[in-house]
């Protein structure tokens, strides 16, 4: 008999230890989540306001509809694609490379250019890139942002 009442003695410590532990855990929990969702949906928005930026980039860059490679393309004018083959010609010549990485590219252009308004955003360039590719004046490796000056 003795047995068994320590049984349900040691059975009760364990249950009310279980309750004590979970309910100080929730505790922790209600304590700590408004800082761990307002810091996640900090950093959520700030990546979400960097995607808008590369996507829409500068005024006048409208996205098109997507090639054949499944890419975000923008529509850019012809005066426009001249000024990044020259822009990009002299990257390439000033530095005499035979490779580098796209942001790099992009950042290199655009210290080029004297008006700020009219940089080249990210999705400029890899747009640019699809087309001097498709000609056969650069090979890019997109799965490492490489692009190799042919």
């Amino acid at each position: 008999p003795f047995a068994a009442a320590e049984d349900v003695l040691e059975k009760g410590k364990n249950q009310d230890f279980q309750a004590a532990t979970t309910s100080s855990a929730k505790k922790r929990w209600s304590i700590g989540a408004p800082r761990v969702l307002k810091s996640v949906y900090q950093d959520m928005s700030n990546k979400a306001a960097s995607f808008v930026q590369d996507i829409v980039g500068r005024k006048g860059s409208a996205p098109s509809s997507p090639d054949s490679t499944s890419s975000l393309q923008v529509e850019i004018p012809q005066e426009r694609e001249k000024e990044f083959d020259e822009l990009f010609s002299n990257v390439v010549t000033k530095q005499g490379i035979d490779s580098i990485e796209v942001e790099e590219l992009t950042r290199e252009i655009n210290n080029q250019i004297l008006q700020k308004d009219k940089v080249f955003t990210e999705l400029e360039t890899r747009s640019q890139l699809q087309r001097l590719d498709k000609i056969n004046r650069v090979m890019v490796q997109w799965d490492t942002n490489t692009v190799y000056v042919i």
